[in-house]
């Protein structure tokens, strides 16, 4: 696939040498000559020296040709003109780094999809961390309040999936054994460091956990 990444700051070169290594074309538009000699050493992707919020500059990037445009300067201004510029030009996908999350009804008024609001996004990561502990191995938040949470079972966990009485806004997705990962009709029983992926709305995480026999501070 072919990506097309604004901005040149720490997130950008992060991003875009995660997907080179995933063997993806990328292509960095920056306005900043330093900037670029800096990520040429150790980027192999190509490089647009130019204002990426500029009709002209994404044009050279090639709207038909690019699989996503993804806006991650170090402006919000920038990055949201750029996504509406990008948008009358024909890109197939557009995803837009926001920081300011007093931004979020503008976003919603102009109906933007694709839209990161990264401090809003990292705070809600940490206070959910903090909350669950070592319990939680992974947590990715879906739209609205709901999320992905994947725990670990342990030995006063139940023995069968029957047992379990969970919450409302709650779904199990996945079981994984260690061996294999099955999906919830095909498990017979629950056994200690079986790991659960669930959907759940994140005020039910306190009461899904005491479901499976885990302490809120385990």
């Amino acid at each position: 696939m072919r990506m097309v990444i604004i901005g040149g700051g720490s997130l950008a070169s992060h991003c875009a040498a995660a997907l080179t290594k995933r063997d993806h074309e990328v292509v960095i538009i920056e306005k900043d000559q330093d900037k670029i000699d800096v990520l040429s050493q150790y980027i192999d992707c190509g490089f647009i020296l130019g204002d990426g919020a500029k009709p002209k500059f994404l044009e050279e990037a090639c709207a038909k040709n690019t699989d996503a445009l993804i806006c991650l300067s170090d402006s919000d201004t920038d990055n949201l003109l750029a996504a509406q510029v990008a948008k009358t030009m024909g890109f197939k996908r557009v995803i837009v780094r926001v920081e300011d999350d007093e931004l979020e009804p503008v976003c919603h008024n102009l109906k933007m999809e694709g839209v990161i609001f990264t401090n809003k996004q990292l705070t809600r990561e940490i206070v959910n961390m903090s909350e669950l502990h070592d319990g939680m191995l992974r947590s990715a938040y879906l739209e609205g309040e709901l999320q992905f949470v994947e725990l670990t079972l342990d030995e006063n966990c139940p023995k069968t999936l029957d047992e379990v009485e969970l919450p409302q806004q709650c779904h199990l997705v996945t079981v994984n054994t260690g061996e294999k990962c099955y999906i919830p009709a095909d498990v017979k029983s629950l056994n200690t460091c079986d790991k659960l992926l669930f959907v759940s709305h994140h005020e039910d995480l306190a009461e899904l956990r005491k479901s499976l026999g885990l302490s809120s501070d385990s």
